[in-house]
């Protein structure tokens, strides 16, 4: 099973994109077989957290990175690869913590469109319109879809 120290990630923090990219590279372990994804973090003591836990990813980040667009962008990251690993209720928890730490409108529409098409996927088809209007209510006649 991938894990990353999160030791590491204080390092990796300069951009969104070195962050997205280090967290790959970074990852390790074998349970299993490896596969290439993230399946969460070991703390300095040792312990696991699963990705899917999006509180106790939030509160690590909080306290390792220095500021909230670096939080934002690590749970963002977290989302993805849950969306990416079907766990779309702990990427839908990312996604919203990314949401209420971002201090950006361009970050914030990124989210709810990202939460309304996990409920697409979903099949909640009156959830997801619920977010998308979310989106352009926050944001109207802004270029980001």
């Amino acid at each position: 099973m991938p894990v990353i120290l999160l030791r590491d990630v204080r390092s990796l923090k300069t951009s969104n994109d070195i962050l997205n990219e280090q967290i790959r590279k970074v990852t390790c372990g074998k349970h299993g077989g490896e596969d290439g994804n993230l399946h969460g973090f070991i703390l300095r003591n040792g312990e696991f957290i699963p990705i899917d836990d999006a509180e106790r990813m939030f509160e690590q980040a909080r306290i390792l990175l220095e500021t909230p667009r670096e939080v934002a962008a690590m749970m963002w990251d977290l989302a993805r690869e849950c969306t990416a690993k079907r766990r779309y209720m702990a990427a839908q928890a990312c996604f919203e913590k990314a949401l209420n730490t971002s201090e950006d409108d361009d970050t914030k529409v990124r989210c709810l469109l990202s939460i309304g098409q996990l409920k697409e996927r979903q099949g909640d088809y009156s959830a997801a319109l619920a977010w998308y209007r979310k989106a352009f209510d926050l944001q109207p006649g802004a270029d980001v879809t």
